[in-house]
């Protein structure tokens, strides 16, 4: 179990079978899913699908996502290829339209790719999004992923042929955000009950400092 602050990452469990069933037959979901004929699911189609989520695969698995609040099932969200031997995978991720809007998908994809670099030791990570799907491609952007090209008229969709969006995130581009972060508190040197600016000798209060945490977290973030 991978806990967030508002969501975690667990195993499925049968239980979850309704709630799954719900959430692929939704339209709106159903237009979204890149693979595959948008065919409508059944129960029994759901069971045998969760069945065979488990641990023991050789890394491709789906995690359930849950609401820490309430202990709901929000959606789910995995890795659907690894290539072992280039140390990348393909993500995906769906969350229920209950629960859409409220930054669950944001989360659990960060706790997706904390996972697949500090446990699986993956060194890119990618997704595939059509380029209509505006909600999805804002919510991987603000995880990190960058546009890395453009299919166009991939896929047939609703009617019409459908361009798809390739984006990734590397190991490199977290580690790097975070010395650049670290590196802000190691400028600031903790002196004397207060903290002096490395370069300047100039003395800031707490509230300034506060104030250019928060401004070098925010541009560093984006």
């Amino acid at each position: 179990m991978i806990e967030g602050k508002r969501i975690r990452l667990r195993a499925f469990e049968g239980t979850d079978a309704a709630a799954n069933h719900e959430f692929v037959n939704d339209p709106e979901t159903l237009r979204g899913m890149m693979s595959g004929i948008p065919f409508p699911s059944s129960y029994a189609d759901e069971q045998q699908w969760l069945s065979q989520q488990s641990s023991y695969t050789r890394g491709e698995y789906q995690f359930a996502v849950e609401t820490v609040d309430g202990d709901e099932l929000a959606g789910r969200c995995g890795i659907i290829r690894v290539d072992w031997k280039n140390r990348m995978a393909k993500l995906a991720i769906m969350i229920g339209k209950p629960y859409r809007g409220k930054g669950y998908g944001k989360e659990a994809m960060e706790l997706l790719c904390d996972f697949c670099f500090r446990e699986m030791n993956l060194h890119k990570l990618r997704v595939s999004v059509f380029a209509f799907n505006e909600a999805a491609v804002r919510c991987y952007l603000s995880c990190g992923f960058r546009e890395e090209g453009r299919l166009e008229k991939e896929l047939w969709r609703d009617g019409a042929y459908r361009d798809v969006l390739i984006l990734s995130r590397f190991a490199d581009a977290l580690r790097g955000k975070i010395r650049r972060i670290a590196s802000f508190f190691v400028r600031n040197l903790y002196f004397c009950g207060g903290i002096v600016d490395n370069r300047a000798g100039k003395r800031y209060d707490e509230r300034r400092i506060a104030k250019n945490i928060r401004m070098s977290c925010r541009k560093e973030a984006g």
